[in-house]
């Protein structure tokens, strides 16, 4: 993931900057009711996953990336919670996952 942030910045690819990370609780610092808007976008994931499980890459307009739809505080809530107690080992032996690119993630985003 190092490397990769040193690439993307040497080729002039924006990096978001880090709004916050706990490895204590996957209780999200938003205030109900709804996710917040930023006019920057910004991205919700499980540091300790990869491949886009439980991510939602959010734009200003509230659209998840991923996805192409409005995700709920509850929802993202909801998939946070549910990965805190998950590893890759989870999703090694699943048939059909792949890496964000290959849209087969989207299934796993709980509620859709």
């Amino acid at each position: 993931k190092i490397w990769m942030k040193r690439l993307m910045q040497e080729r002039g690819v924006p990096i978001p900057r880090l709004l916050y990370t706990s490895d204590e609780s996957p209780q999200l610092p938003f205030e109900p009711p709804d996710l917040p808007r930023i006019l920057e976008g910004y991205c919700v994931k499980p540091a300790h996953l990869a491949e886009s499980h439980h991510t939602f890459a959010i734009t200003a307009a509230g659209v998840n990336l991923l996805t192409g739809d409005q995700p709920t505080l509850e929802e993202v809530q909801g998939n946070i919670s549910m990965a805190w107690g998950r590893g890759l080992g989870d999703y090694d032996k699943t048939d059909g996952v792949g890496c964000a690119t290959s849209g087969v993630h989207s299934p796993y985003i709980e509620g859709r």
